[in-house]
């Protein structure tokens, strides 16, 4: 017959120490308890009940995991599951997060801050990808989810973190503009279906974003006249072009769309900062459509619409 050993848990240490000190303290003995032993039960007792009290802790809250650069973090979800993760980054750090997950399930990227307001949220369910501008010295939590709609069960999960963004060899440039100091260029890679954003600062590339599309879509800028189709359209991309701060906080901007194509396709808008450090102030997820100006606002930011059902959408807090 072979041995069983039951494991050593908080509630059984509990247990044993509780026990023990019953047999002390209420039962009649010939000979009293030396302070010495009953010292010992008392702190075996309160060791017990710490260890019991933290044991409860880590099951109600999930561990924060440090996300080293260049480092491939594996991981398992379930659906509707959280996986929280941390990083440490200066003012004006950037930082690039790739991920693949099995049975090409949809996986949501949030970032907060220290005091967990959100920064930045993945809106393309179709791009495995997310790129962050650090607007201060902080540490941010990085949290990822899977969506509701995926099918039951767990799903691996891969994640990468780099800090410094790459221009692959041979590029082709499609368009570039220069604002408050800073170059922004759109670019095609040579090889491969990518489309890239590259912000640069005195010739250094600073960071910037990538996702498909290449030469056919991907990203452009607001103001490109090319991507106009109608009157309102090419005014809409007259005021973005003559509006540094379209979004109204004081800093020049500049206002990035991504367009993905294909039958599920996805259109997005960037507002970047270019101020003394770059920053994604706001990511618009528009869905089928996109984002033109319709007017300024008491010479401040410009009222945006969605095209082509004319809704009103409100970029940032104070369009």
């Amino acid at each position: 017959m072979g041995n069983h050993f039951k494991p050593i848990t908080p509630w059984a240490i509990l247990t044993a120490t509780t026990s023990k000190i019953s047999r002390y303290c209420f039962t009649v003995r010939e000979s009293p308890v030396s302070n010495s032993s009953m010292h010992a039960t008392v702190r075996l007792v309160t060791f017990a009940i710490l260890l019991l009290a933290a044991h409860s802790l880590c099951r109600g809250q999930q561990v924060v995991t440090h996300l080293n650069p260049d480092r491939l973090e594996s991981f398992e979800l379930e659906t509707n599951q959280e996986r929280t993760f941390f990083i440490e980054l200066d003012k004006g750090a950037f930082a690039a997060f790739d991920w693949l997950v099995s049975d090409d399930a949809s996986l949501s990227i949030d970032i907060y801050n220290s005091k967990r307001q959100t920064l930045l949220r993945q809106m393309d369910p179709f791009e495995n990808a997310l790129s962050f501008f650090a607007a201060k010295k902080d540490r941010y939590l990085l949290v990822a989810k899977l969506s509701s709609n995926e099918k039951t069960g767990s799903h691996k999960v891969s994640l990468q973190y780099k800090a410094s963004f790459s221009i692959p060899r041979g590029p082709r440039l499609k368009s570039s503009r220069k604002i408050n100091g800073y170059e922004i260029r759109i670019l095609s890679a040579e090889r491969g279906n990518d489309s890239i954003v590259a912000i640069l600062r005195n010739g250094r590339v600073l960071g910037g974003l990538r996702a498909g599309g290449g030469d056919t879509y991907g990203y452009y800028f607001g103001d490109d006249l090319t991507k106009a189709y109608t009157t309102n359209e090419k005014r809409g991309m007259n005021l973005i072009a003559t509006t540094p701060d379209k979004t109204g906080d004081g800093i020049p901007d500049v206002m990035i769309n991504y367009y993905s194509g294909g039958a599920h396709c996805c259109s997005l808008t960037y507002f970047l900062n270019l101020g003394e450090v770059v920053e994604i102030v706001e990511l618009v997820n528009t869905s089928h459509d996109g984002l033109i100006a319709k007017q300024k606002i008491r010479r401040g930011p410009c009222q945006l619409e969605k095209l082509p059902c004319k809704l009103f959408v409100a970029c940032v807090d104070k369009v």
